[in-house]
């Protein structure tokens, strides 16, 4: 018989008490451990009480001397969890800094791995891999070679901006910006190079400053600075950075307390935009009618966007879910 992924998770949390010395749960001393013995981190970000694919990573790579031995010759192995158990949650030693580096590194799915520098520069990215632990080492192996290659550019741009001064300093952020165009928002150095960015995008030009929003948007890293940013740039929505920005920012969205917000771009951009591409339309409608209904308690406002999404989707499902709010009495 099987074990259930509970029994799993079950033996997992355990295996980390009893055998926890090869991994760093919190990152900070983790840091500082990679400085002190000259090593790279190995970051996994794991949901260990609920994530079949990291229970498994564990289990088939993880757990084995053939992934241990090899790999702390070169990394300071870092576990930083999201369980939802709240026995596990208290075992967890920095919770706030496990969810700033999630957000700051654009994790959306779990497992995720990062190979980084003891300066935070990230140059590579993975997840979960079959074939056991002798694979695994090897897949990270070439990572590393490729990823150090490549790091050259990213840390040289970095360094030219931050020892820039005035004009100068300018052209360094076009630069990363440049780079972080031509790297895309799945490379490993997209966290690295979209940092400047978001702290500096405004000193640009409206040109550049709608490319470097697109860009925060794509690499996960819109807020509401980037949003409000958007709005200014593109109130009418004619290039649909707006849209874009509102949409980014509402699918990003984790507590909350940044709904109202959310939601009050929402209602401005579909009031004062010339027009919203359909599909970016659809999800927006949803989202909308979602939120206003289950969080925001406004069932006007949900029939308002459930309405609009009726007029624009060809999805059955979509159209069945707006029916039954506009049927709601």
């Amino acid at each position: 018989m099987k074990p259930t992924l509970l029994a799993l998770a079950a033996v997992f949390t355990s295996s980390l008490a009893t055998a926890g010395d090869h991994w760093v749960a919190d990152y900070d001393e983790a840091v500082q451990l990679a400085k002190q013995q000259g090593k790279h981190l190995f970051v996994d970000f794991t949901g260990s009480d609920w994530c079949g694919w990291c229970i498994r990573l564990h289990d088939e790579v993880f757990d084995h001397d053939e992934f241990l031995t090899p790999m702390i010759k070169d990394y300071i192995l870092v576990s930083l969890d999201f369980p939802n158990s709240e026995a596990v949650k208290a075992k967890v030693p920095n919770p706030v800094r496990n969810a700033a580096l999630a957000q700051m590194h654009a994790i959306s799915g779990y497992p995720t791995v990062l190979l980084m520098t003891p300066d935070g520069l990230v140059y590579g990215r993975t997840g979960y891999e079959p074939g056991g632990p002798e694979v695994y080492v090897k897949h990270v192996n070439e990572l590393r070679t490729k990823g150090l290659a490549a790091l050259k550019a990213v840390t040289d741009s970095l360094d030219a901006f931050e020892k820039a001064e005035g004009e100068a300093r300018a052209k360094a952020l076009i630069a990363i910006l440049n780079l972080l165009e031509k790297e895309g928002g799945d490379s490993a150095f997209a966290g690295s190079l979209a940092a400047p960015l978001k702290a500096n995008w405004k000193s640009l030009t409206a040109k550049d400053q709608a490319r470097a929003i697109d860009l925060l948007n794509t690499v996960g890293q819109a807020d509401l600075a980037t949003l409000a940013g958007a709005k200014a740039l593109d109130p009418k929505n004619r290039s649909g950075l707006y849209a874009r920005s509102v949409l980014t920012y509402m699918e990003g969205v984790t507590e909350e307390t940044a709904i109202v917000p959310a939601l009050v771009h929402l209602d401005t951009l579909v009031e004062t935009a010339a027009s919203i591409d359909a599909g970016t339309a659809e999800s927006l409608y949803l989202l909308g009618t979602y939120w206003n209904s289950e969080f925001a308690k406004d069932p006007a406002r949900a029939k308002h966007y459930a309405a609009k999404g009726l007029e624009v989707t060809t999805e059955p499902r979509y159209k069945a879910f707006f029916q039954e709010t506009l049927d709601k009495k």
